[in-house]
């Protein structure tokens, strides 16, 4: 099998796992959690924190934002990390989910440009990652990466760590 099929394969591979852990979960007020049951927040009460995708795996991408949405996030999706600086400046967000490995510039290289921005320094960046190895972990610091999560996500894990990091 030649390289480029393998990579496809993995894709929808990662992106059926993605949406199993997504519709398979019981919709409304409650979600499950590893610690428990936890009450979702509506809404109309308090403000939805905004989350910046940034993939270039379309149909990942896609269904992330969907997933994000059904949790209660407004979810902002880029499939180009190139236009990761004139993303953020048209809609501020609370944080950024980023794809490490994409063809033209590299999750690395995005965090930068946001990082290097004094209006965007502040935004915390998760990496989303299929190869990454703890030893890079010093590497995520010197972009100021805050965590990187695994490919495949799960929804519950990475709803409860964006959480965790905006705030909520």
């Amino acid at each position: 099998m030649e390289k480029s099929q393998k990579n496809r394969d993995s894709a929808n591979i990662q992106c059926a796992c993605f949406r199993y852990s997504i519709f398979n979960k019981r919709l409304g007020d409650k979600k499950e959690t590893r610690s428990g049951t936890i009450k979702t927040k509506r809404r109309g009460i308090m403000k939805s924190k905004t989350v910046m995708v940034v993939d270039d795996d379309k149909e990942f991408l896609e269904e992330l934002a969907i997933a994000l949405e059904l949790h209660g996030f407004n979810a902002i999706a880029v499939n180009d990390a190139n236009n990761i600086v004139q993303a953020a400046s048209r809609q501020m967000p609370d944080i950024v989910l980023l794809d490490l490995k994409m063809p033209r510039k590299s999750g690395f290289q995005a965090a930068n440009d946001l990082k290097e921005r004094p209006e965007f320094a502040r935004i915390p960046i998760i990496a989303m990652s299929s190869c990454y190895k703890h030893k890079d972990s010093l590497l995520l610091k010197v972009h100021g990466i805050k965590k990187c999560i695994s490919k495949p996500l799960r929804a519950d894990t990475l709803v409860e760590e964006i959480s965790r990091i905006v705030g909520e």
